[in-house]
């Protein structure tokens, strides 16, 4: 069956070379268009449509410029969503690009007491709470370890967390990653069990969270605070190597998702210069009632038209708890215009002010 299942996601990836799948809520008859990997597609099905019963159909496509038809699903759903080698010349300085992952990292002050004391009060008493507890941790390198972690910790984790959207990664890879950086195993015991275990890689002065798991993807371990103090261990490595930043690793680029939160909660900040993960395209229509229903529930870091990364929302920055550290590096805050504020200020759905979709306003932060 796994096989089966790798095999489809590529024809769904490959596919979209030569037409494009529609992706409908049956019961909302709500949708959007799709053309690229099957990882977007399941991503904004939970994202755009809010649901994962979903009906897809493909429409196969004889012409090689696909812009009219686009043109066609983007009236129908009001969205489009293209991996960044299907968007069409002609209509790329309207595609509005998303970065599929974005990195939070940490500015490590000069000791440990000074961070843990600039921390909020709940995290400051759950890294306390985590320590007390006892647990014991330890550092390898080497590669004997990697089919272990990968089958016993790593893939039962982010298949509990993630399911069909999670992209892993697999025991050659990271033996690969032993190989060709300065990677190391962190392992959390308790007593004689490791009950917690993860990849760090030093990277010149950055000390990076890679990948985690904990024992069999047992939530008990997650529940009892092993993630805190697995990041707090990673401030503690991290000042030991001479290192001054923490990475602590790729989170979707979604302010109002669970993860980001939690790393925003220990005062990182994005670093918008690291961008290995790639990244795709959204058509919209902003006037569109899918497409404004979607940016008021989510607010999403994506590209602006000079390339740096901003954020777009139906929300003004004061209305979210969002820590004003984070968006330090980033170029600015966009806010996706009601349909009545548009026609009061008269905007224009084509670019403009320095985005690839009209109706975005720009809001100080």
């Amino acid at each position: 069956m796994k096989w089966f299942i790798e095999l489809s996601r590529k024809f769904e990836s490959f596919s979209g070379r030569y037409g494009t799948w529609n992706v409908v809520d049956p019961v909302q008859q709500t949708g959007f268009s799709c053309r690229g990997a099957w990882h977007e597609r399941l991503r904004f099905s939970r994202l755009y449509l809010g649901t994962s019963t979903i009906k897809r159909s493909f429409c196969f496509k004889f012409r090689s410029d696909s812009s009219l038809d686009l043109e066609t699903q983007l009236d129908r759903f009001g969205m489009v969503l293209l991996n960044d080698d299907l968007i069409p010349p002609s209509l790329q300085r309207r595609a509005i690009r998303v970065p599929r992952i974005v990195s939070l990292q940490i500015d490590l002050p000069e000791s440990s007491i000074e961070f843990l004391e600039n921390l909020p009060a709940d995290r400051r008493h759950q890294v306390k709470r985590c320590v007390a507890h006892g647990y014991r941790v330890e550092y390898s390198k080497g590669i004997e370890f990697c089919q272990e972690f990968i089958e016993e910790y790593h893939a039962p984790t982010v298949h509990h967390s993630h399911g069909e959207e999670v992209v892993g990664v697999s025991t050659k890879q990271l033996r690969e990653v032993f190989r060709t950086s300065n990677a190391e195993f962190m392992r959390i015991f308790k007593g004689d069990q490791c009950v917690l275990a993860g990849v760090c890689i030093k990277d010149s002065h950055v000390y990076r969270l890679y990948k985690t798991g904990w024992l069999r993807g047992d939530m008990r371990w997650l529940r009892d605070g092993l993630q805190t103090l697995r990041v707090w261990n990673g401030v503690l490595r991290a000042m030991e190597l001479g290192c001054s930043q923490l990475d602590l690793g790729g989170t979707l680029p979604l302010l109002d998702d669970g993860v980001f939160n939690y790393k925003m909660r220990w005062n990182a900040k994005v670093d918008p210069t690291r961008r290995i993960w790639g990244s795709h395209y959204l058509l919209i229509d902003p006037a569109h009632r899918s497409v404004q229903s979607f940016f008021q529930r989510h607010s999403m870091i994506v590209y602006d038209a000079e390339n740096g990364m901003c954020v777009c929302s139906g929300a003004r920055p004061e209305e979210l708890k969002i820590r004003r550290g984070v968006l330090h590096r980033l170029s600015g805050w966009w806010r996706l215009a009601s349909p009545q504020e548009a026609e009061e200020r008269g905007l224009v759905k084509e670019p403009a002010n320095g985005m690839p979709s009209g109706w975005f306003v720009r809001e100080l932060l």
